[in-house]
């Protein structure tokens, strides 16, 4: 699932509950089932936006380790950068 759709579905969810009118039978049971649904829409990108950005921390977290024990171990041989 690609985030734009994601994103186009939260919006199509918001669109929804602007159009509902109370005045129609069972109304208000339908509003309550879109928001439950735009809040679980949400929550599912916010949780992959933390999952997201946890990756990218520890993946560059890693490659600077790496890099800064390759130039420690080069130290020796004068190739450090």
């Amino acid at each position: 699932m690609s985030v734009w759709s994601v994103v186009s579905g939260v919006g199509f969810a918001m669109s929804a509950v602007n159009e509902m009118t109370v005045t129609e039978s069972g109304g208000g049971q339908r509003a309550a089932a879109v928001v439950e649904d735009l809040s679980r829409a949400k929550r599912r990108v916010w949780k992959n936006v933390v999952v997201i950005s946890v990756a990218f921390l520890f993946n560059f977290n890693a490659f600077q380790g790496l890099s800064r024990l390759q130039s420690t171990l080069n130290r020796v041989e004068g190739d450090a950068v």
